[in-house]
């Protein structure tokens, strides 16, 4: 919403903060669509930080309280809108923790995923040994 605004305000100050935001090293977007999001500016920016982060290959970490797989249906009712973000946000290393199974499942990028049993206290080993 934020940077919504200040697109319409200042796009110059928007640029400024849209490089800053996409040169991150690492950027962490959590609660991501925690709500949906129902605003078509807001889908555009949001693309537009996924697909520069995408180009220049830098890290970008999502945390959700969803399914990456109930994520398109909180995206403006826009097919082709989610599924071009949800291909840039789940584009390689996916990690689902579902604590009420004690379980962790991880996908890479369109390749099968692993399902591994969840042990708390060694839970980073776990995780470790199945990603490299």
């Amino acid at each position: 919403e934020t940077l919504v605004a200040l697109k319409a305000q200042d796009y110059s100050k928007y640029q400024k903060r849209l490089k800053k935001i996409c040169g991150a090293a690492l950027l962490i977007l959590d609660d991501f669509l925690l709500h949906t999001i129902t605003d078509e500016r807001e889908v555009k920016v949001l693309f537009e930080i996924l697909e520069k982060r995408c180009e220049i290959n830098l890290s970008t970490i999502i945390c959700s309280q969803r399914e990456p797989a109930s994520w398109s249906s909180m995206i403006l009712n826009d097919e082709v809108s989610a599924n071009a973000i949800l291909k840039r946000a789940t584009k390689h290393y996916t990690v689902v923790i579902k604590p009420n199974i004690m379980s962790i499942t991880i996908s890479f990028g369109w390749k099968p995923s692993i399902q591994l049993g969840f042990f708390p206290s060694r839970a980073s080993a776990t995780i470790r040994g199945a990603t490299g």
